[in-house]
């Protein structure tokens, strides 16, 4: 395997490589998974830009999204990302949803994330507020994006 703090490249070409079929046909998935052993950065988006919560490991990917073992309970419904860093070029950033949150401990979680967007959050929509953003800031914002 690379050099494990220069994956983003890697992790592009391996999921974009999946091809496989479902082990069962209890299986819900939508894509096949591969399992896989990597820590990398969840990153709290809710200002809008990365913000590193702690690292996370990483159980299996897919196309459409990730298995990972976190320290912390994450919500069903709440979107984060997960920065891949890269060789050359700044860390390949991917956003989720969390599906799915269970205890495996008192300490100790897994994850289910379904995959949201690539490279860089899709812009804000005419009436989505941001936390903390100020009514003329918002006005301003939803101006520019007509």
């Amino acid at each position: 395997m690379k050099d494990p703090r220069y994956v983003g490249d890697w992790f592009e070409e391996l999921v974009n490589s999946v091809k496989s079929t479902p082990v069962n046909n209890h299986d819900k998935r939508v894509s096949p998974r591969v399992g896989m052993s990597l820590t990398v950065d969840l990153c709290d988006m809710r200002t809008g830009k990365p913000v590193r919560v702690g690292p996370v490991r990483l159980r299996d990917v897919s196309r459409t999204g990730v298995g990972f073992i976190f320290p912390r309970q994450i919500k069903t419904g709440m979107e984060f990302c997960l920065s891949f860093p890269r060789n050359y070029s700044a860390p390949l950033l991917i956003g989720y949803q969390c599906v799915h949150c269970r205890s495996v401990s008192e300490r100790l979680f897994t994850i289910g994330a379904a995959l949201l967007w690539i490279g860089s959050p899709p812009a804000s929509k005419e009436g989505d507020n941001q936390p903390g953003e100020s009514e003329e800031v918002r006005r301003i914002r939803n101006a520019m994006l007509r």
